[in-house]
Parts: structure tokens; C-alpha cells; sequence
């Protein structure tokens, strides 16, 4: 069987700890630069911000591997190292690992939607909607409030209030643990005479580079137009992970940098394979993913058009007057061809 052929790739204690020694190293080195900058050369570590912003997607990759304890093989050094790695990109490990393992669980589920996945609305269900849950789904779905606004709703509200899950839990207190750290290393920065209003604006850039990015790729995994929806009684895990997750085809370097994020139907099939050992799966697997769940980086560059899915056709589609709209346009151009 193919799954049992993913599961024989495992994590490799000594490639783990060579890589997340050298991606948090760097990270720490960006940050000094950053604080050195920080008083003389504004702009400098804003820069420098921006390159934080990225390789912190990155760390947040290596804690997405730890909460599935696909990282290394003791279970308390990946959680450990998922604590520590969420105090450096400001998410409580717990509390995300609690709701990301639970999207894994209901991926594709029409009747268990809800779980850190991106809502998503059948098109009956938009059409029984109010004029204003139009309104605030039109928003939600809206590139520019997914993408600018998106990352500090995500990190800085969604992330610090843990009221969803019971008191006590080691759930919530990790988010408190987060809290507590950023605030005392606030506290150190003014003691030590930081300027820690343009330390927060760098910090501003860096969730910002991280949360757009990270946010876009987590949209193409699971938004595109031939992915899978079924309701309950129709739901199987292997079909919502083989089609209903994607491989975007991004540049190696590019892929390398993200560590392999892009290669989302390999980690659905199987969650313990570590990110790199994802491309090695795929290519020893091509005859696993075919040409629907698989998108060119202009497919995902366009899949925000892409609002509601249709249980009648099983493909994700526009709000209904966009297609009418794209439909009519289509019809005029082709009749005015015809004419000539």
C-alpha cells in the first residue's frame, strides 16, 4: 500500500538537530544585528526585519513538524523544542498544536469545519446568508483583509486569547508562557535602554513577512479548485488527504527556505514523515498525486478568486453574481467575435 510506503521515512535525530541549529542560530544572529541597527540605522533593522520575517516561517515549519512529533524521536524533545520555537514566532505550542491536530482529523469535512482551517461556505449555505453575513464573509475571503489585516488578527488576537479550551490546561498556559516571556523581554530591553518602540514596529514587520506569507501558503493547501469536500457520511481521511491538500510547485531554493511547507498532500498522507524528507517521498512517489491537486504558483496566485464550494459540481467557485459577471463577459466576446 502506498501509506505504508510514506511510513517508512522517519525522522533523523542527528539531520534534525543540524537543522535546527543553524536555522534558530541564524535567527538569533538576525535579531543582534537587528538590535545593533536598531538605534543608529532605523531602516537597516527593518530590513533586517524582513529577512527575520521569513526564516521565523521557516522556524514556525520546524514547530509544525514538533507538534506532530515528527521531528525527533524522543516525545519530550519535540515538545520542548515546540515551546521554545513558539516563543520565538509568538504561538503558544499547545494551543495551536491542539486546533492544527484536530484540522487534521476533519480536513475536507463539511460537517466538522471550523478547526484552524479557512472557512469555508457551500454555495447554498451563502445563498441562506443575511445581507450582512454576506458582508463579513465577502471580507473574510477578501485577499487584502486575509493578507495585510489577516497576520496581526491571527498573532496578535486569535493567538493570545486561549478561552476556548478548559482552565488549567497546558493549552492555555502556554499561551500565558508566551506572554510572559515577551513581556519580560520588553521589560530587559527598556532596563537595558532599547528603544523598544522601533524594536515593536521591527516586530510588527517581522509578524507581518512571516503571517502574509504563512497565511498564503496555508490558503493554497487546501483552496483550490478540484480539492475535496464531502459531508460526514461520505468523508474517508486517505481521499481527503490525497485530493484535498496540494503540492504547489514552488523553485527548490524557494521550497528548501520554506522547509517544504508546499508539499502538503505527502504531510497529510502521513504527518510523522519530518519536512526534509517530504521531497524524497514525493519523488519516490509520483504516481501518488496527479495533475488536480497539484498547483503552478500562478494557479495559487489566483485561487483567491476562488469563494464557495459547489456540492453539485465538487469544485471550489466564485461568489455566484462573479461567475454570472465572468460568464456574461465570456458570451459578449465571443459574440463579438463571431460578428466580425
Amino acid at each position: 500500500m502506498l501509506d505504508r510506503k510514506i511510513k517508512s521515512y522517519r525522522c533523523d535525530n542527528r539531520r534534525s538537530i543540524m537543522q535546527l541549529t543553524w536555522s534558530a542560530g541564524l535567527v538569533v544572529a538576525l535579531y543582534a544585528a537587528l538590535l545593533y541597527f536598531l538605534s543608529s540605522e532605523f531602516l537597516i533593522s527593518f530590513f533586517i526585519a524582513s529577512i527575520i520575517g521569513i526564516l521565523s516561517l521557516r522556524l514556525f515549519s520546524l514547530m509544525h513538524d514538533c507538534s506532530h512529533y515528527a521531528y525527533f524521536t524522543s516525545r519530550k524533545a519535540n515538545e520542548w523544542v515546540g515551546v521554545g520555537l513558539g516563543l520565538v514566532t509568538l504561538t503558544p505550542f499547545f494551543y495551536w498544536k491542539y486546533f492544527h491536530l484536530k484540522h487534521h482529523g476533519a480536513t475536507g469535512n463539511l460537517d466538522r469545519r471550523g478547526w484552524g482551517d479557512v472557512l469555508t461556505y457551500t454555495v447554498d449555505e451563502y445563498q441562506n446568508l443575511s445581507p450582512r453575513e454576506r458582508f463579513v464573509y465577502r471580507a473574510y475571503r477578501s485577499p487584502w483583509v486575509y493578507l495585510l489585516a489577516g497576520p496581526f488578527i491571527y498573532f496578535f488576537i486569535l493567538m493570545r486569547n486561549p478561552f476556548s479550551v478548559r482552565r488549567g490546561s497546558r493549552e492555555r498556559l502556554s499561551c500565558h508562557v508566551v506572554h510572559f516571556v515577551w513581556i519580560s523581554a520588553y521589560a530587559a530591553m527598556m532596563v537595558a535602554g532599547v528603544d523598544v518602540v522601533r524594536f515593536f514596529a521591527c516586530q510588527m514587520m517581522i509578524t507581518f513577512v512571516a503571517g502574509s506569507i504563512g497565511l498564503w501558503l496555508f490558503y493554497v493547501q487546501h483552496q483550490f479548485e478540484t480539492t475535496y469536500w464531502k459531508r460526514s457520511k461520505d468523508w474517508d481521511f486517505n481521499q481527503a488527504a490525497w485530493y484535498g491538500s496540494s503540492y504547489l510547485e514552488l523553485p527548490r531554493a524557494a521550497e528548501w527556505l520554506i522547509a517544504s511547507v508546499n508539499l502538503h498532500n505527502v504531510h497529510h498522507l502521513d504527518a510523522s514523515v519530518p519536512n526534509y524528507r517530504l521531497r524524497e517521498r514525493m519523488d519516490s512517489l509520483p504516481e501518488a498525486f496527479g495533475a488536480g491537486s497539484t498547483l503552478s504558483l500562478a494557479a495559487a496566485l489566483g485561487a483567491f478568486r476562488l469563494k464557495l464550494w459547489d456540492e453539485d459540481r465538487c469544485l471550489m467557485v466564485g461568489f455566484p453574481e462573479t461567475n454570472q459577471a465572468t460568464r456574461l463577459g465570456r458570451e459578449c466576446r465571443d459574440g463579438a467575435k463571431a460578428s466580425l
